[in-house]
């Protein structure tokens, strides 16, 4: 009955991994299609926990001996799918921040070396999602051949292209300290765009009661700075006109 039991219990296991999918979702940013990402899996890791027990528990029991090799076998790749599936969720979380920043917009001719590294690790993560939303079952993408080293490269390069980004947002705040009242992706939507108004809703944050700048465009569609305007509307002009450059 003990063996009957361990038996049914490891045929279950098998059926469900055998059944369990990735929730693979599409992407999109700005309307535009960026590819394949993994969905919620609190579902998944619940039953990687219970099912772990499970095994932990048959491999226990002093009745085991006949499905011992596979009780071991299968703790082993509920183990590695544990381990992938961690890895996959922090380079995921990190691309999605670093996509955003590193396709399509200025910063990537600010950073044009760190672009073209997050060029490869874009494409490289790319291939592993459409593969996965081939298949989507959750045992097969994470024994695919290589493809925890690849995520765990792939995590190592986004950390550096990271770091890269810090430094360079650093030198910014170097140069110009108020920069250090405003948040990395404020000061990234202030580096990354062309227009000299792009400053306007972070003021208030960089210079007490100054809500904003009081802008006039020339003959050559030229920005100038005439005067900061108070949190109550008060305008200051300001001897010279500045020009909005850079």
């Amino acid at each position: 009955v003990k063996e009957l039991s361990i038996e049914n219990g490891l045929k279950e296991i098998i059926e469900i991994w055998n059944g369990t999918k990735f929730n693979v979702l599409k992407y999109s940013k700005a309307g535009q299609d960026r590819g394949f990402v993994l969905g919620p899996i609190d579902e998944i890791l619940q039953s990687l926990d219970d099912n772990a027990m499970n095994l932990q528990s048959m491999s226990a029991s002093r009745f085991v001996g006949p499905f011992l090799e596979n009780v071991q076998s299968w703790e082993k790749k509920l183990s590695h799918i544990s381990e992938v599936v961690e890895v996959w969720m922090v380079v995921q979380r990190k691309w999605m921040y670093l996509e955003g920043i590193f396709i399509g917009g200025d910063i990537r001719h600010q950073l044009p070396e760190e672009a073209k590294k997050f060029d490869l690790i874009d494409k490289a993560f790319k291939k592993i999602m459409n593969d996965t939303a081939k298949t989507m079952v959750v045992l097969d993408a994470c024994h695919a051949d290589a493809r925890l080293n690849t995520l765990e490269k792939l995590s190592a390069d986004l950390e550096k292209c990271q770091k890269s980004l810090n430094d360079y947002l650093d030198s910014k705040r170097n140069a110009f300290p108020r920069f250090f009242f405003i948040s990395d992706d404020e000061l990234l939507s202030i580096l990354g765009s062309s227009q000299a108004t792009c400053v306007q809703e972070h003021m208030i944050k960089m210079f007490d009661n100054i809500k904003s700048l009081r802008f006039e465009v020339g003959n050559s569609d030229e920005y100038t700075a005439q005067a900061m305007v108070s949190s109550e509307g008060e305008m200051m002009d300001f001897r010279q006109v500045i020009p909005a450059e850079g």
